[in-house]
């Protein structure tokens, strides 16, 4: 793109798109963390490669019970793309995909696998 195609109205967009949304979305991984940490889980964050590929937010552990967290502040902003990629990757290393998003101040978790609730603390 060279500098006279530069649309200087679109910054607004672009600092909500970069800024915004990716502040908001650490503040939800950061928030679900603590809480999972409280409750007895060992989490531990993606690296890039497993979030931008794979869209895993979250590897959580405990006891047997190994899963991979994808946060979204709805259940349907998971493009169905993107699910098919969390889930297969989970299923092949043995992990349970969860798909975690806030409803009324609780943090509510949907298995990708069985598509209904699991309750996790």
């Amino acid at each position: 793109m060279s500098k006279n195609e530069i649309d200087f109205k679109l910054i607004a967009k672009y600092y909500e798109i970069l800024f915004y949304w990716s502040f908001i979305n650490f503040r939800r991984e950061e928030e679900l963390i603590k809480t999972l940490t409280t409750n007895g889980y060992e989490v531990k964050r993606s690296n890039i490669k497993q979030d931008g590929i794979f869209k895993i937010d979250l590897i959580v552990f405990n006891n047997s019970n190994k899963y991979h967290v994808q946060i979204k502040n709805q259940i349907s902003n998971l493009k169905t793309e993107e699910e098919l990629k969390f889930k297969s990757f989970s299923n092949k290393i043995n992990f349970i995909p969860l798909l975690a998003f806030k409803n009324k101040n609780q943090w509510k978790f949907i298995s990708l696998i069985s598509q209904g609730e699991i309750k996790l603390f």
